[in-house]
């Protein structure tokens, strides 16, 4: 990681909301007071379902976060520093509220070759306890699971942290939302085949586990997928794109981001991005004053929905359905080395083309008419084929109109390289060469009619392209999901 120490003039508008220490002054105050305070910023970004298996917030919330008032109708109040030390409520299921001050500068960067990979990385990133989340039964290889796309390498840069400026948990016997609650109630109390679709339905509203402590603030993230394939056929491997992809320059605090913009390589990015004070930081330095207002979630604590259910039955029940829905989702790893589909020799380790323009070919000569080798005899012609080094031949057929219907296989050539045809007539003491043609190859099957004084010939050429490759000449690369 590089780290960069920030200016203080890029700062100083952003410090000047931060230059509190932390304040938890704590009132308990009538019901009026309570209603017309504001809820701190980001109060709702807790209790929130989250999904193991999508690695997504579902959008369902298990906690009450909207309540704010005991049953002696007094609420609690804490007094927000970055926004004037006003007074603001928080909900009755939030605990150890406080603003304080965490920014940092700096880039962190990343390689992944499969989505999952990348997913559970941008998880880590986010979540303080994601290994320990992958503590239910029977769970610890499929939780790291990977599903490997050779076609494709993802790189992440965390380019600006501006970490923390809120923090806060759920308490330990949080009040939960009304419609949780509910679906709680209605459970039925064992779990069962019976029962099975009933739990199920739960886990796809709510996910499988719950947001219970949240960290609060800003973050700028940029993942670029760069298709390996298309990359090694323009001469750049996967690393090389890699380190190519960013290019840092520290000069009194600047750097820039430079992307490079070739076809084989893709980002949401605008590409430049500076911190020395001039215009092109102004929408980052706005966005930074921002956080204190519109926070939201930069680091999150993980707890398993089964704990807040209302009955030890219930509790032993939801854990199961969960184990078993992880399970029937996992993706497990595997020491097999992956199978590019169909023949691998001229794919390398990441099942990409090693070289373009590549295909097998295949030569049919059917027949030849009116051949004129021998002025009082019937010609004994044959056909000679030839492309690169490969060499083939056909028999020798005494007639002037000969049939063969001879096919050949060249294996892999070179596309770029034309077919030699030659049709020659046999003789005691030389051969004769009646005409040679060179005929251009092309994706496909073809028919070609190769004329000449002294004889014809009808040839089909059949050229299929590498796996992976496309166009006229094979000169493309054909993404596919193998």
């Amino acid at each position: 990681m590089f780290s960069f120490s920030a200016p203080p003039r890029l700062f100083m508008s952003l410090l000047f909301f931060l230059h509190l220490s932390t304040v938890l002054t704590c009132d308990n105050t009538m019901q009026h007071d309570c209603e017309c305070a504001p809820f701190v910023p980001g109060h709702n970004l807790v209790g929130e379902g989250f999904n193991l298996v999508t690695l997504q917030r579902t959008g369902a919330f298990l906690i009450d976060v909207y309540s704010f008032l005991s049953p002696n109708g007094t609420c609690i109040l804490r007094r927000n520093p970055l926004q004037g030390n006003m007074l603001q409520k928080l909900p009755l299921s939030v605990v150890d509220w406080r603003a304080f001050r965490r920014c940092k500068v700096g880039i962190s960067s990343s390689m992944h070759t499969s989505v999952s990979s990348l997913l559970q990385k941008q998880t880590e990133e986010d979540s303080k306890d994601w290994k320990t989340q992958c503590h239910l039964q029977a769970l610890q290889v499929e939780c790291e699971g990977q599903q490997l796309l050779h076609n494709t390498i993802f790189i992440i840069y965390i380019i600006i942290c501006c970490l923390s400026v809120f923090s806060y948990r759920v308490s330990e016997k949080p009040p939960l939302s009304y419609e949780f609650s509910q679906v709680l109630k209605n459970l039925p109390s064992s779990y069962n085949i019976s029962t099975r679709a009933q739990y199920r339905r739960i886990i796809e509203t709510y996910g499988t586990h719950y947001i219970r402590q949240v960290y609060l603030g800003g973050r700028i993230r940029r993942v670029t997928a760069t298709r390996t394939c298309l990359a090694s056929l323009s001469g750049f491997s996967a690393s090389a794109v890699y380190k190519a992809d960013m290019t840092v320059k520290d000069n009194n605090h600047h750097f820039t981001l430079s992307l490079r913009q070739k076809q084989y390589l893709k980002s949401y990015w605008t590409g430049e991005f500076a911190l020395n004070g001039t215009k092109s930081d102004q929408g980052y330095r706005k966005w930074l004053t921002t956080l204190k207002d519109h926070p939201d979630v930069v680091q999150y604590s993980l707890r398993p929905m089964y704990e807040l259910a209302t009955s030890q039955t219930k509790r032993q029940g939801m854990k199961a359905a969960i184990e078993k829905y992880l399970k029937d989702n996992a993706i497990k790893n595997s020491s097999k080395q992956p199978s590019c589909g169909g023949s691998d020799q001229d794919l390398d380790s990441s099942c990409c083309p090693k070289k373009a323009r590549r295909g097998t070919l295949e030569v049919t000569v059917i027949r030849g008419w009116n051949l004129k080798g021998d002025y009082w005899h019937q010609t004994d012609g044959f056909v000679k084929l030839r492309h690169g080094s490969n060499r083939y031949t056909t028999r020798i057929i005494h007639l002037n109109n000969p049939v063969w219907n001879e096919s050949h296989n060249f294996s892999m050539v070179d596309t770029l390289q034309s077919l030699h045809v030659e049709l020659w007539d046999e003789d005691t003491w030389q051969n004769d060469l009646l005409f040679s043609r060179f005929v251009p190859l092309k994706q496909g099957t073809h028919h070609h009619t190769l004329t000449s004084p002294k004889g014809n010939v009808e040839i089909i050429i059949i050229l299929t392209c590498d796996h992976k490759l496309a166009g006229d000449s094979c000169e493309r690369y054909k993404p596919s999901p193998n």
